[in-house]
């Protein structure tokens, strides 16, 4: 049985261990953004802003993967 954890910082949960360092960043300024819409507007941020937020944002860089780690599971998988 082998059993990775990480605790580094941005890189301990369940939606962010597999994602690389510019991806946890782009991220969290998106997330930031859209908390100060959401502050901006009360929590009813307008449609055309939100469609308008989201077109906006860099899908690729925001699913780009943390090339090591990856690695690593694919090691241990070859190599079972």
């Amino acid at each position: 049985m082998v059993c990775k954890t990480c605790a580094d910082e941005n890189h301990n949960g369940h939606r962010d261990l597999f994602r690389s360092e510019a991806a946890v960043e782009c991220i969290n300024r998106k997330n930031q953004a859209y908390q100060e819409l959401y502050d901006l507007y009360n929590g009813s941020i307008p449609d055309d802003i939100v469609a308008d937020y989201y077109a906006n944002v860099d899908r690729t860089l925001a699913s780009e993967l943390d090339i090591g780690f990856m690695d690593e599971i694919n090691r241990f998988f070859e190599h079972r």
